[in-house]
């Protein structure tokens, strides 16, 4: 998932760095020299951790021009571009760290920089013991009927084992964006109510499995799908943080308010009933779910085991909410995915998982989630429109509101003006309510 990089910098008299990422150094003054160090040998700095640890920053020297000099200044720039002068930090963002070490000697600025990066596990549980997921190279699930191959030839995947209350979260970023809006999420295959161990096929884990698609900029967001057992029989339905879920079924011919959407005759049920296709469930095989939202139209999907596609719910459709409940959508389509249970009858949930956010099999064993992508930087009116602006001396500038989104933050950003950025004399100019007036002739 590659992001468009808008970071960019503006030639209008001074230098306007407006992004993520620019900070403030010492000032530098004219005739002086920002010189690149290196310090004595850090032995208590790794150069990777996981989110959620903690780092406290170890004190060494700049070494310059032979000697070691004691820094001066000392701080911490965060992934999102803020730069703090704590000691001590817990690790709350994913990306790249950077400690920055300055003093100053016969007149020039010296600096030293030691880096490292903050990964995300790439599962996680809620609870601290008890769940598991792990790679297999043959699911059970799909072993089990190998001439079928309804699915996958591959049978290799992703076992999740989750205890009862608990919560699987993945935390590499699905884009809804990809395969034209219409992107397949998950398919998963549930251990419960199948005969593939003698006795298992009445065996009921759990009444109800919850999928969520959470915003990546916004936890408050989400569009949540529940597959529902009522007896042998199982009903889909899905709903938003500002919709109550609905499934509408083209085959009960019992109540339900009847509405014709998307050329059928359908029941909408809200209830414990909903969307149910029937495939597979009297065989009591193993059979798979795979669950799809359109980004575009906002609707709800599942393809059941014979892989015929249903839709479950439309979240814009006036037929089934008023315009003020209708779903407001994702901030970018980014969106984590995580899966728990609801009526728990035993002490865990299992199922097998062969794909997430169109990755398969082998693709899924993976230990972290690394942000290596620049964030993407918005403005009022699109940085783009400004491009390289020149401005007369003296002359009022104001500076462009921006935000930024990453899918470890999102933000307002904050914006800093200099004079030969990056270069001797580097010197950072003062900002009033948004704006800057250039005093000097230069970039």
């Amino acid at each position: 998932m590659k992001r468009k990089k808008w970071l960019s910098a503006f030639a209008i008299g001074c230098t306007l760095c407006v992004g993520v990422g620019i900070v403030s150094l010492s000032q530098t003054h004219a005739g002086a020299e920002l010189i690149d160090c290196n310090t004595t040998e850090i032995e208590s700095l790794k150069s990777e951790y996981f989110l959620g640890e903690s780092v406290t920053i170890p004190e060494t020297k700049i070494v310059y021009d032979g000697r070691e000099i004691t820094p001066t200044e000392t701080y911490m720039i965060l992934p999102d571009g803020q730069a703090n002068v704590a000691t001590d930090y817990e690790l709350t963002q994913t990306g790249i760290y950077t400690i920055v070490y300055a003093a100053k000697v016969d007149g020039n600025t010296l600096k030293a920089e030691k880096t490292f990066k903050v990964d995300a596990k790439a599962y996680s549980f809620d609870f601290e013991e008890g769940s598991t997921i792990e790679y297999k190279e043959e699911l059970k699930m799909l072993k089990l009927t190998p001439a079928e191959k309804i699915w996958t030839d591959d049978l290799s995947g992703m076992q999740l084992s989750l205890a009862a209350g608990d919560t699987f979260t993945y935390h590499k970023p699905i884009d809804l964006r990809e395969n034209g809006g219409q992107l397949d999420f998950i398919t998963l295959f549930p251990w419960q109510r199948n005969d593939y161990e003698e006795g298992w096929k009445s065996i009921q884990q759990v009444q109800q499995i919850y999928v969520r698609l959470t915003d990546c900029y916004d936890s408050e967001t989400y569009v949540e799908y529940v597959l529902n057992w009522q007896g042998s029989m199982l009903y889909y339905r899905a709903g938003t943080n500002t919709q109550i879920s609905i499934g509408l079924s083209t085959k009960s011919l019992t109540n339900g308010t009847v509405v014709y959407l998307d050329g059928a005759r359908r029941r909408v049920f809200t209830n414990t009933w909903g969307m149910s296709t029937g495939a597979g469930l009297s065989k009591g095989r193993p059979y798979g779910h795979t669950l799809t939202y359109d980004f575009y139209e906002n609707k709800a999907y599942v393809t059941d085991a014979t892989k015929a596609k249903h839709l479950i719910n439309s979240f814009h459709s006036d037929l089934l909410y008023s315009e003020e409940e209708f779903f407001k959508g994702f901030t970018t389509g980014e969106v984590y995915l995580s899966v728990y249970g609801g009526g728990w009858n035993s002490e865990r949930m299992q199922m097998d998982i062969t794909q997430i956010g169109g990755e398969y099999g082998a693709d899924l064993n993976i230990a972290t989630v690394s942000d290596t992508d620049a964030p993407i930087l918005e403005t009022e009116n699109g940085l783009e429109d400004y491009g390289n602006i020149k401005i007369a001396y003296g002359e009022t500038f104001d500076i462009p509101k921006a935000r930024a989104y990453d899918f470890n933050l999102s933000g307002d950003v904050t914006a800093a003006v200099y004079i030969n950025y990056g270069k001797a004399g580097q010197a950072r100019v003062a900002t009033s309510g948004g704006s800057f007036t250039p005093t000097r002739l230069t970039t």
